[in-house]
């Protein structure tokens, strides 16, 4: 009954849903369910990981841009033959159909967070004054990499405070339910030790959600 408490609180703490089905079968079979819930830790976190190369940073980008320009090359050209998430459909349309470098840095401005309305002036004041952007697209890269490095921390720090939350939290609720499994309850049985029990159970299970509600807010 408690494995099924906890795994219903992880549902609804908005975990991924590998992990809300690990859960569950923790509940059926707590041994084999740790096991599992290991295996799909470690696979979710090498997905993530590997998810977040291939996506790119807009410090690549406009480092990329200003190597384009700066060998003589248009930035509508730069734009056109990158493969960056940013360089949308709609944006490669632009790039294709000769569309103004105006349009087309409007057109990508959504897709960068930290620059993306500089960019986005920057294009349009070249288009009419004919300056070379080649020190905006390196500065804007300086400050786009800063910017990713403390939110690649600040990510970091928070993968360790949930790894702690992991292991204070529910490791030793895991441990708690894999030994009354196996062995029942302790003597000398009764409200007096299944009240104290579920309290505890309650208490940590509460701190653990808690903490990941906070950690997801402030990491987006």
């Amino acid at each position: 009954m408690l494995m099924w408490v906890i795994a219903g609180l992880v549902a609804v703490s908005g975990a991924p849903w590998p992990v809300v089905l690990v859960a569950a079968v923790v509940a059926v079979a707590p041994f084999q369910g740790s096991l599992l819930l290991i295996a799909v830790a470690v696979g979710y976190g090498l997905f993530a990981r590997t998810k977040s190369r291939r996506s790119g940073s807009e410090a690549v980008l406009l480092r990329s841009l200003a190597g384009v320009v700066t060998a003589g090359g248009s930035l509508r050209d730069g734009i056109a033959q990158s493969e960056h998430e940013s360089v949308t459909s709609n944006v490669r349309r632009l790039c294709a159909a000769g569309g103004s470098v105006t349009a087309i840095g409007r057109a990508i401005e959504p897709g960068l967070p930290i620059n993306g309305r500089r960019f986005a002036s920057m294009c349009a004041m070249s288009e009419h004054t004919g300056s070379s952007i080649a020190p905006s697209l390196v500065m804007f890269a300086a400050r786009a990499k800063d910017a990713e490095d403390r939110d690649r921390q600040r990510r970091a720090s928070l993968a360790q405070v949930r790894f702690s939350a992991w292991v204070v939290g529910v490791a030793p609720l895991a441990l708690t339910a894999l030994v009354v499994g196996a062995n029942g309850i302790p003597e000398p049985g009764g409200a007096a030790v299944v009240i104290p029990m579920a309290v505890g159970a309650v208490l940590q299970i509460s701190g653990t959600v808690l903490v990941f509600v906070i950690s997801g807010r402030v990491a987006t």
